[in-house]
């Protein structure tokens, strides 16, 4: 797939993130409890399905008190497949980019084709999560939190 190598996810927290370059491997964020407790605080919580082409994170407790948060692309993940989201930096957020990188174990596999809306989800250097981009049909961007299986997903959706 295009020279794609896959390598060991990189792990980071909140501010290495925006300190250091972008790391072309898959990306794991560890969040203390009070920086998450920022970042989900007033989040509404959706009753919608994730859409087939949500990008967002999935926030999971570590043993230790603090998070872990996963990047995901929801089309083309699946059993034994993860699809992991383009990061950008952008004007002071790291924001989604318009592509996905897909892996079964080591193997890269076919990306789901781009979105038609531009509605996705950034953190500021303020350590907040933001909506960035528009919604087709005069349709809002919002940010949203979704609870699947015990898993909370952070996105943005256009409602």
């Amino acid at each position: 797939m295009n020279g794609v190598t896959v390598r060991t996810p990189v792990i980071r927290n909140l501010r290495s993130l925006f300190k250091e370059p972008l790391p072309r491997e898959p990306v794991i964020v560890h969040l203390t409890a009070d920086e998450w407790g920022k970042l989900s605080d007033g989040l509404p919580t959706s009753r919608r399905r994730i859409g087939t082409d949500a990008k967002g994170i999935f926030v999971l407790p570590d043993p230790f008190g603090g998070y872990l948060s996963f990047f995901a692309c929801a089309a083309g993940s699946g059993e034994g497949v993860a699809c992991l989201p383009e990061l950008v930096r952008t004007r002071g957020a790291i924001v989604f980019g318009r592509g996905c990188t897909c892996i079964r174990g080591k193997d890269p596999v076919d990306p789901p084709d781009p979105e038609v809306d531009s509605c996705s989800l950034g953190f500021t250097t303020a350590g907040k999560l933001t909506c960035i981009g528009t919604c087709a049909q005069a349709r809002k961007c919002q940010l949203v939190r979704k609870v699947v299986s015990g898993r909370t997903f952070i996105t943005c959706e256009c409602s």
